[in-house]
């Protein structure tokens, strides 16, 4: 009996132990296929969405930059053209704001312009004048921009173009005095018949009106947007009062981002280009494109979030699909296991009787047509040869026992 119970014991222990292992191998197995799956197609998607989200937000940054640098064109062919009108012999003191009316009533995009001469150009006119024309509530104005309060002579719209002796644009500042707005002007050197400058001719352009195309590029909710002067200074930023007030160098010590300065170093730089920037514990992409004509730079920034949402709600969709594939498997194998292990519970309980002495039970029907027919079918002809082996057996004993009951009665 104690033999019969070990094996019985084993042979529970190997069937548990096999199904076991089967099941797990297929586990395995089919969560290795999910999960090489899900990564390539996590990869290929983060990698493709990444390509998408740099080629959406570069054309709407293209555009913007395009739309600024075809505006800026426009005012400096304008003023040279009108440049070229007036001429090597100079214009008259009072004509100078004729011409400046002109040049705003036939370019909206222009908010101011002046013919701002040396000093003492006029005898009669004093040390600073420079007739002005400039918007006013629908309407075009004129004023004489020069005084002690407004020494346009130290400013830099006009001391750099007499310096270089070339047309420039300024850095952006607010012209308190003058157009009483934050301007960037673009200055044009009126040159005499000598070749000796004798009046700067100018353009101003609002930088608001930059600022609200700036603002406007929104590519994804979560998005924002900024642009930078040549030495850094924002003219397009969430806060108002950063704008010309802030620039972005500042920012980056203030707040202790070195990424930020980095991006900085590279805007002003004039270079083209996409960086990852991280800012209050969230991760953006950032595109940056200058405007070529001003120095100017324009910045996207995107959140990873947004950028990809997609990506994350196909791999939260993976992940489910893969739970729930795992335990649609957990139960096939379970009922397949169990289907395909019933005939071994059945050849080991015959296996038992016949360790027992019970010749006489018969062997389950397998009609599988595979290994485990073969396997009944080998049991069973061990069985049945069993049988026949004993019963040759048992009838040999006793003859060879008749045989010797006769020795002895002889």
């Amino acid at each position: 009996m104690d033999s019969v119970d070990t094996a019985n014991g084993d042979s529970g222990v190997c069937r548990g132990s096999f199904s076991l292992r089967l099941s797990l191998y297929i586990l395995l197995v089919t969560a290795a296929i999910f999960i090489a799956a899900l990564l390539v197609t996590y990869h290929s998607a983060h990698k493709r969405m990444q390509s998408e989200v740099v080629e959406h937000a570069q054309i709407a940054l293209d555009n913007t930059t395009l739309q600024i640098s075809t505006i800026l064109q426009e005012v400096e062919t304008a003023l040279e053209t009108t440049s070229a009108m007036i001429g090597e012999e100079g214009c008259d003191a009072e004509v100078a704001y004729a011409i400046t009316e002109h040049l705003l009533i036939n370019n909206p995009d222009i908010v101011g312009s002046a013919i701002a001469f040396t000093p003492h150009y006029f005898a009669d006119k004093g040390r600073y004048y420079a007739p002005y024309s400039y918007r006013s509530g629908g309407e075009v104005c004129c004023k004489q921009l020069g005084s002690e309060e407004y020494r346009y002579h130290e400013m830099e719209w006009y001391s750099v173009p007499i310096s270089s002796g070339e047309p420039c644009w300024s850095e952006p500042y607010y012209d308190l005095g003058g157009g009483d707005a934050i301007l960037a002007t673009y200055s044009y050197p009126l040159r005499n018949a000598a070749g000796d400058i004798y009046a700067i001719f100018t353009a101003d352009i609002s930088i608001e009106q930059f600022a609200d195309e700036v603002k406007a590029i929104k590519p994804y909710p979560g998005a924002y947007n900024f642009m930078i002067s040549q030495r850094g200074a924002f003219l397009a930023h969430s806060r108002a009062e950063a704008i010309i007030s802030e620039t972005v160098f500042e920012n980056a010590v203030r707040f202790n981002e070195p990424e930020l300065a980095e991006l900085a170093n590279r805007m002003v730089a004039a270079e083209r280009g996409v960086s990852v920037y991280r800012r209050g514990g969230v991760d953006y992409y950032v595109l940056y494109a200058p405007v070529y004509t001003t120095g100017w730079s324009i910045a996207v920034a995107c959140p990873y979030v947004d950028v990809f949402r997609g990506v994350y709600e196909l791999r939260n969709n993976i992940i489910v699909i893969f739970g729930i594939g795992i335990l649609l498997i957990v139960v096939l194998c379970y009922i397949t296991i169990r289907r395909l292990t019933h005939p071994l519970k059945r050849l080991t309980l015959s296996a038992t009787n016949i360790a027992k002495g019970d010749f006489n039970l018969v062997t389950p029907e397998v009609k599988s047509g595979d290994e485990m027919q073969q396997l009944r079918d080998s049991f069973e002809h061990m069985r049945i040869s069993l049988i026949s082996y004993i019963d040759e057996l048992r009838t040999t004993t006793e003859q060879k026992e008749r045989m010797a009951s006769e020795l002895r009665v002889a």
